[in-house]
C-alpha cells in the first residue's frame, strides 16, 4: 500500500515552471557585432541581427527553460474516492492539487522526481517541434 498523508502533514511539492531566461547571444557573444568572412576571404564587420529587436540591439536572447520550484507545503484538504477502480487520493494545498507523484517526504525525493518530470517535459517539447 502506498503512503497516505493527512490534513496538516507537511510534504515537499515537486513542481516546476517555465521561466524566461536571458542568455548571451550565441552569435556575437554579447558584443553586438560580428565579423563575416566573404567568399574572396575578405572580412567585414557588421551588426549582429540575431539579438536585435526592432532597432535595438541587446547582446542577449530570451529562451524559456524549466526551472525547479520545489517547496514544502502543508496539506489543507484531502479527497478520497473509492469505487470499482480502487482508491484514489488527492491532496490540496490552497487551490493546488497534489497527488503521490508530486508530494514527497523529503526535499531530496522531490528533487529527484522533478528531474525526471522536467526531462520528460523537455522531450515532449522536442517531439512537438518535429
Amino acid at each position: 500500500m502506498e503512503k497516505e498523508y493527512n490534513v496538516g502533514d507537511k510534504v515537499w511539492w515537486a513542481k516546476y515552471q517555465r521561466q524566461e531566461v536571458k542568455k548571451t547571444c550565441p552569435i556575437c557573444f554579447g558584443k553586438m557585432r560580428v565579423r563575416v568572412i566573404l567568399g574572396d576571404e575578405s572580412q567585414i564587420e557588421t551588426d549582429c541581427t540575431f539579438c536585435e529587436r526592432g532597432f535595438q540591439k541587446y547582446g542577449w536572447i530570451s529562451e524559456y527553460e524549466y526551472v525547479s520550484a520545489v517547496e514544502q507545503v502543508e496539506i489543507t484538504h484531502k479527497e478520497v474516492n473509492e469505487g470499482t477502480n480502487g482508491r484514489n487520493v488527492e491532496y490540496r494545498y490552497g487551490s493546488y492539487c497534489l497527488t503521490l507523484d508530486n508530494a514527497f517526504d523529503t526535499k531530496e525525493q522531490a528533487e529527484t522526481a522533478l528531474l525526471k518530470k522536467i526531462e520528460k517535459a523537455e522531450q515532449e517539447d522536442l517531439e512537438r517541434l518535429k
